[in-house]
């Protein structure tokens, strides 16, 4: 690692640790002109004063509060009709890789595009059962799989009542 990232990457590291937890930091400039951040100084170091970083506070919003929100807009007049619900990735049969950990992608497509403000959500089925449940997402992540053959079929929902289904797509799933 290049010394010049060292400072900033202990800036960073320091500024979100709480105070109490923050030791003494003190830069220095080297022999070789590179200024230098640590918590062991030399002679002639001069002591940091860090500020603790203000908390960034974040709600992610629930699916049920993205679903009252999108109550409270407008409505299109008849409810969406899908023509199309498509697997993308993994192909139908093919071999995919997954790595050490099985990690296998999944990405689907959809005409017209998914309307999440009609509550509308994708279910992911692998061999017949549910993987990924209420998802507003048309990319998803699978991890654990073993060295298979999988059949992988997506469905778009609203409410309990499923309104297209994807036809579905085998592939084989090696690790790499």
């Amino acid at each position: 690692m290049p010394i010049k990232l060292i400072p900033l990457i202990i800036i960073v590291s320091l500024a979100e640790l709480p105070a109490s937890w923050a030791s003494e930091v003190y830069r220095y400039v080297d022999s070789q002109g590179n200024v230098i951040f640590t918590d062991q100084p030399p002679a002639g170091a001069e002591r940091v004063i860090i500020n603790p970083a203000p908390p960034i506070r974040m709600k992610v919003p629930t699916l049920t509060e993205q679903r009252r929100s999108a109550e409270g807009q407008s409505r299109p007049a008849t409810p969406t009709r899908y023509s199309q619900l498509e697997v993308i990735t993994p192909a139908h049969n093919t071999t995919v890789g997954g790595g050490k950990a099985g990690v296998l992608i999944i990405e689907l497509a959809s005409t017209p595009n998914l309307a999440i403000n009609e509550g509308d959500t994708v279910t992911i089925l692998i061999n017949g059962k549910p993987e990924i449940t209420n998802s507003t997402g048309m990319r998803h992540a699978l991890t654990g799989l073993e060295p298979d053959v999988y059949e992988v079929q997506a469905l778009i929902k609203r409410g309990n009542q499923t309104l297209i289904q994807s036809e579905v797509n085998r592939f084989l799933f090696l690790h790499e």
